[in-house]
């Protein structure tokens, strides 16, 4: 018996798209900013997704606006 697992090559956008078109449930932290979840230590929002809404207070955008994810997915751990 061979068991194939059909998502293996999703990129990055097309998981989003399938999380948000069947309203799936995901971790809350994605919606603010974080693309790569580990530690406590090395879990940081993704810098790729950093906006300003006042011009001074930092904020960033939902994981699923990240452009080039299969390439920026792991920004946040970069400097490790």
């Amino acid at each position: 018996i061979v068991q194939v697992n059909p998502i293996l090559n999703w990129s990055y956008s097309t998981i989003w798209t399938f999380l948000r078109g069947c309203e799936l449930e995901y971790c809350s932290l994605y919606d603010v900013g974080y693309t790569s979840l580990g530690s406590v230590h090395t879990t940081k929002p993704n810098p790729k997704l950093a906006a300003s809404l006042d011009g001074t207070a930092a904020v960033h955008r939902p994981a699923y606006e990240l452009e080039d994810g299969d390439e920026h997915e792991r920004a946040s751990r970069e400097a490790e």
